[in-house]
């Protein structure tokens, strides 16, 4: 690594008490006097050293890291050659061996590895025992006890100390995780229900008052219109003998219109849809081919479904 020295001296040069500065003016000799001109003020207030600035600072890092609960971080470099995306296997492997982080794994996990205060693993927990949530104002230790014995987790798998809750195997603490993300998701379930139902609610309520409004002072268009009788002859049978003869001539014609039937190239026909007491008769046209009749459009049967009643 190389070094810039330029100003090196001055940002780094310490400060010289008054006192002292003053004493070195008032020697009888030339020479010291000359490597002091500086002038000094009456104040009696004594300038910071540099030494003092780093005690001072490093007492405050010792005061800040004792109020933190520190945390050791392993750092493992996957290559030599700080490359992103490269990763040396025997590198690595050599970095854990040696770091002892599998002795550490295997400690951590010989005993109890999970540990959380009472007050924090409460909070969180709470809602896997209807005795603790949605309000639980007894002693946390206590409360514990019951959202171990509601999930139904082993004695041996936790143990309770002074402050802490301490659980041996990381699958009962999955348990825990599990049961609460389940917990949460049928409380999702009731509020969303809740919701789709007021929101169904008030759609409905806006449609009947929509539908009210139609009819409000509006009595004459409801007589005519929305409770008009029903006419099942929209071709005029009377007019149609032949219609009459395709269908039968004993069969009673309940219901007569002409729709329009599409090809695969969406060409459009005509047709006489009935349908009788027992029968639906479709009656398409036709153009007659041979005969005096020729090149006029005829009526021909082709559909004729049954049906029972």
């Amino acid at each position: 690594v190389s070094y810039n020295v330029d100003g090196f001296c001055e940002k780094n040069r310490d400060t010289f008490y008054k006192d002292l500065i003053a004493l070195m003016q008032q020697s009888n000799r030339q020479f010291f006097k000359q490597l002091f001109p500086e002038i000094v003020s009456s104040s009696g207030k004594k300038p910071t050293s540099f030494s003092s600035k780093i005690r001072n600072q490093a007492n405050e890092l010792v005061d800040s890291l004792s109020k933190c609960a520190p945390h050791y971080v392993r750092c493992i470099k996957p290559n030599d050659t700080k490359r992103s995306l490269e990763w040396d296997e025997k590198r690595v492997l050599h970095q854990v061996e040696y770091l002892g982080l599998k002795e550490n794994i295997r400690v951590r996990r010989a005993g109890f590895a999970y540990r959380r205060l009472f007050d924090k693993f409460l909070y969180r927990y709470a809602i896997l025992s209807p005795k603790t949530w949605p309000n639980y104002h007894g002693d946390p230790r206590e409360g514990i006890k019951i959202i171990c014995q509601t999930v139904n987790m082993d004695r041996d798998q936790y143990q309770l100390g002074k402050t802490k809750i301490f659980i041996k195997n990381p699958e009962s603490l999955f348990l825990l995780e599990e049961m609460r993300e389940r917990k949460y998701d049928s409380y999702a379930r009731v509020i969303q229900k809740a919701f789709k139902k007021f929101t169904a609610q008030k759609r409905y309520a806006k449609l009947k008052e929509d539908a009210y409004s139609l009819f409000l002072n509006r009595k004459e268009r409801r007589r005519f219109s929305i409770n008009r009788n029903f006419v099942g002859d929209y071709i005029g049978l009377d007019c149609h003998s032949a219609l009459q003869a395709l269908a039968g001539r004993k069969e009673r014609i309940v219901f007569a219109a002409t729709i329009n039937k599409y090809d695969r190239r969406f060409k459009v026909s005509k047709l006489d849809f009935l349908i009788t007491t027992n029968k639906i008769v479709l009656i398409g046209r036709e153009v007659e081919k041979k005969g005096p009749n020729k090149g006029k459009i005829i009526e021909a049967k082709f559909y004729c479904y049954s049906f029972f009643v």
